[in-house]
């Protein structure tokens, strides 16, 4: 199986994010949901290996590109999609580029575009 792991301090962006997911993708996709990049590194430091992480960039003290580079250090290679609805950020990101394979700039993680990139990376059937 699939699978997506959500990495958000926000509990409603995970409602939300799961809900589409779960609409676009049925049950062919699991879906493992974390409140901060601390956490993430550690699942993927114990060995797990998401097919995809959709990331928020804007976490307080350890942030979403300092978590997805210190990932690829514990030898992540999968897709990171790291998102943010901060425009600016987006401008004065430059190293995002080695860390991350898409950065969007989103109002919230349960959009059309982010549903577009997963069907992308993850090659998974629409429901």
């Amino acid at each position: 199986m699939l699978e997506l792991l959500v990495v958000d301090p926000n509990p409603i962006s995970h409602v939300l994010t799961r809900y589409a997911v779960r609409e676009e993708f049925g049950d062919c996709l699991q879906i493992t949901e974390l409140p901060n990049g601390y956490e993430a590194r550690d699942y993927i430091k114990a060995g797990a290996n998401p097919n995809v992480i959709l990331m928020y960039i804007d976490m307080d003290h350890y942030d979403g590109i300092d978590a997805a580079n210190d990932m690829r250090d514990e030898g992540y290679v999968n897709p990171f999609i790291l998102w943010t609805k901060r425009a600016k950020l987006m401008q004065d990101t430059p190293a995002v580029e080695q860390p991350v394979d898409i950065l969007l700039r989103l109002a919230s993680p349960n959009s059309t575009s982010v549903l577009e990139v997963l069907r992308k990376y993850l090659n998974a059937p629409a429901k």
